[in-house]
C-alpha cells in the first residue's frame, strides 16, 4: 500500500506520540502501585500493632485484680473471700473468681468461688488445666478460649500460682472472663472497607469471628481465602503478604498475652481502586495527547505536503510541456521559496531549473526556426534548380529535333518570299549554375 507523505508523517508522529504516552504510563503506574504496596504495608503494620497494643490493654486491668487476690492470698487469706466476690461485682466481664488451695480437694483442701458455687463430689481443683498449667508457669497463665456452659459465651481463663506468708506454696488464683469486648475490638479493625479481621489460635481455629458459630469450631485457612497462607501467617511474629491467586492481601501479628494471633485480610481491589481510578484517567489523559499529537501531525504534516505536492504539480507539468504552467498558483511557488528551510531552498533550485531549461527551450526553439528557414530556403532552390534543368532538357530537345528540318513549303504567292533566319541554339553554350 502506498502512502503518502503526509500520511507517514502523521502515522509517525502519533507513533511517537503514543510510545512515549505508553512509558510514562507505565512508569508512573508502576511507581503508584509501589507507593500503593508500601503504604498498605505500612498500614498494616501499625494497624495490627494497636490491635494487639489494645487487647494487652484490656488485658492489664484483669491481671491487676488477680494480682489484688493473689495479695490477699498471701497477708490476708481470711478476706479473699468477700474481696473475690467483690471484684466479680465490678468488672462485668469478669463472670467468676476462684482460689483453690495447694492441697486437693479430697485430701482436705478447698475451693472458694466468688458467686458461691459448690464443687460436686468427685470434682478436684487440682487435676483442672488451669490449675495444672498455671503452676507451670512463671506469671499469668491465660487458657485457650472456651465456650461456657452456663451462658454459651466464649470464655477465657486467667490463672496465677500464690504463695502464703511465709512463701509456701498456696494453690492457684483465677478468674473467667467474657471476651466479648475484645471480640468487638478485633471485628471493628480493618484496614479496608471490605476486609475482615479476627483472632485464631495455634491451629488456627476462630476465637473470635462475626459469625459466632464459627468460634472454635472452625479452621480460618481451610475453605477460605486464606487458604495456603496458614505456614506464613502462624509462622511469624507479624506478617503481611497476598495470597497465590493474588485476589486478597493479608496482615498478622502475634498477641502478646495470649497464644494468638490477630488476622486482618481484604481483597486487592480495595487497595487498588485508587490505582484503577488513577488508571483511568492517566488514560483519557493519554487519549487527548494522542488526538492533540494527531493533530499537530496534521498540522505539521500540511506544512510539508502541501508544498512538496505543489512543487510535484510544477515539475510533472513542465515534464509534459507545459512550460508556462498556465493556470498555476505561482503565490504558493513564492511562499515556498521565501521559506529558511529546505523545503524553500528547493524550491528555489525549482526556479532556476525551470529558468535554465526554459531558457535552453526558448534557444533550441529559435535556432529550430533558423533551420527550418533555411530547410525552406534550400527547398525553394532545389525547385527552381529543378525548373531550370527542365527548361534546359527541353531546349535539348528542340536542338535535337532541329537537325531533321523538313523543307520549307514554298510561300503563298503574295508574300515576299523571304526566309526566316533561324537562330542557331545550339551553337549557345547553356548557362549553368
Amino acid at each position: 500500500m502506498k502512502l503518502k507523505i503526509n500520511h507517514r508523517l502523521i502515522l509517525m508522529v502519533t507513533a511517537v506520540v503514543l510510545v512515549v504516552v505508553a512509558s510514562l504510563s507505565v512508569i508512573i503506574f508502576a511507581t503508584f502501585k509501589g507507593n500503593l504496596d508500601e503504604n498498605i504495608s505500612e498500614r498494616s503494620k501499625v494497624s495490627t500493632q494497636l490491635v494487639a497494643e489494645r487487647i494487652h490493654s484490656w488485658f492489664l486491668p484483669v491481671y491487676g485484680q488477680l494480682n489484688t487476690v493473689e495479695s490477699y492470698v498471701r497477708f490476708s487469706p481470711e478476706t479473699v473471700k468477700p474481696v473475690i466476690k467483690t471484684i466479680m461485682d465490678e468488672v462485668p466481664e469478669i463472670t467468676s473468681v476462684y482460689w483453690g488451695s495447694e492441697k486437693p480437694l479430697p485430701e482436705g483442701g478447698f475451693f472458694l468461688e466468688s458467686s458461691g458455687w459448690t464443687p460436686p463430689a468427685g470434682w478436684d481443683h487440682s487435676r483442672r488445666p488451669w490449675y495444672l498449667d498455671a503452676k507451670k508457669t512463671q506469671g499469668i497463665y491465660l487458657t485457650d478460649p472456651y465456650i461456657d456452659a452456663n451462658t454459651g459465651k466464649i470464655v477465657v481463663s486467667a490463672a496465677l500460682k500464690v504463695e502464703d506468708f511465709a512463701q509456701r506454696p498456696a494453690g492457684v488464683v483465677g478468674l473467667d472472663l467474657f471476651i466479648t469486648t475484645v471480640s468487638e475490638m478485633v471485628t471493628s479493625e480493618k484496614i479496608t472497607e471490605n476486609g475482615d479481621s479476627f483472632l485464631v489460635d495455634a491451629a488456627g481455629l476462630y476465637v473470635t469471628n462475626k459469625d459466632d458459630s464459627l468460634v472454635l469450631k472452625a479452621n480460618a485457612f481451610e475453605g477460605t481465602a486464606l487458604s495456603g497462607a496458614q505456614e506464613h501467617i502462624l509462622g511469624s511474629d507479624n506478617a503481611f503478604g497476598f495470597t497465590g491467586d493474588g485476589k486478597y492481601y493479608f496482615a498478622s501479628r502475634k498477641i502478646l498475652d495470649a497464644d494468638w494471633t490477630f488476622v486482618t485480610y481484604g481483597p486487592v481491589l480495595d487497595i487498588y481502586r485508587e490505582l484503577w481510578v488513577f488508571l483511568a484517567t492517566l488514560l483519557a489523559a493519554a487519549l487527548c495527547c494522542v488526538v492533540a499529537g494527531g493533530l499537530i501531525a496534521i498540522a505539521f504534516a500540511r506544512t510539508i505536503s502541501v508544498p512538496v505536492t505543489a512543487v510535484s504539480e510544477a515539475v510533472r507539468r513542465f515534464a509534459d510541456g507545459d512550460f508556462k504552467l498556465d493556470g498555476y498558483d505561482f503565490g504558493l511557488l513564492d511562499k515556498m521559496r521565501r521559506r529558511s528551510d529546505e523545503l524553500g531552498e528547493t524550491t528555489a533550485a525549482m526556479d532556476t531549473m525551470i529558468e535554465s531549461i526554459t531558457r535552453i527551450v526558448t534557444e533550441i526553439q529559435s535556432s529550430a526556426g533558423q533551420v527550418a528557414a533555411g530547410s525552406q530556403q534550400v527547398s525553394l532552390t532545389a525547385q527552381s534548380l529543378s525548373s531550370g534543368t527542365t527548361e534546359q532538357a527541353s531546349a535539348g530537345e528542340q536542338v535535337a529535333a532541329s537537325g531533321r528540318t523538313p523543307r520549307t513549303p514554298r510561300q503563298p504567292s503574295g508574300s515576299r518570299g523571304r526566309r526566316r533566319k533561324t537562330p542557331n541554339r545550339a551553337a549557345k553554350p547553356l548557362n549553368r549554375r
